[in-house]
């Protein structure tokens, strides 16, 4: 659901009026779970706020007080899905634009994923875990792609 289409309608579910200070919220409604964002974002800010939200929802914090925490919690679970530390390093993406371009997202999402990017390589902290082997296997293609 849009902000800018459903004025109404978001200002009647945004119990916490929210609306005109973030990019997007998650709301229950009626046993339906909503998220709502700004269509007037560009399509990297939205995609990022919408997994952001959908980090929410699987991480269960809804009908929760909103804290710091759970911001941070939520905003690992989408730069996690929208950039994935390995495969942004096997598609050789070290900069925030390379990193925007790759992944779709906003140049500002792909600077911190960069940064953290830059943290991990100097650490070597790569393929610790089995799923990130799983994960760059699954790429494949789409690594060789973007090589």
């Amino acid at each position: 659901m849009l902000f800018d289409d459903n004025v109404e309608i978001v200002r009647a579910l945004d119990k916490d009026n929210r609306n005109s200070t973030c990019d997007g919220f998650t709301c229950i409604y009626k046993d339906n779970i909503f998220i709502i964002y700004k269509k007037s974002n560009n399509i990297g800010r939205t995609r990022f706020t919408i997994a952001h939200e959908f980090g929410h929802i699987v991480l269960l914090h809804l009908n929760k007080l909103v804290n710091d925490d759970y911001e941070r919690e939520a905003n690992m679970f989408a730069a996690r899905i929208l950039m994935p530390m390995c495969v942004i390093k096997e598609c050789k993406a070290f900069t925030p634009q390379a990193i925007s371009n790759l992944c779709g997202v906003s140049l500002t999402a792909a600077t911190y994923r960069a940064n953290r990017l830059q943290e991990l390589l100097q650490r070597n902290k790569f393929y610790t875990s089995p799923y990130e082997v799983k994960l760059v296997k699954q790429f494949k293609k789409f690594i060789k792609q973007n090589n």
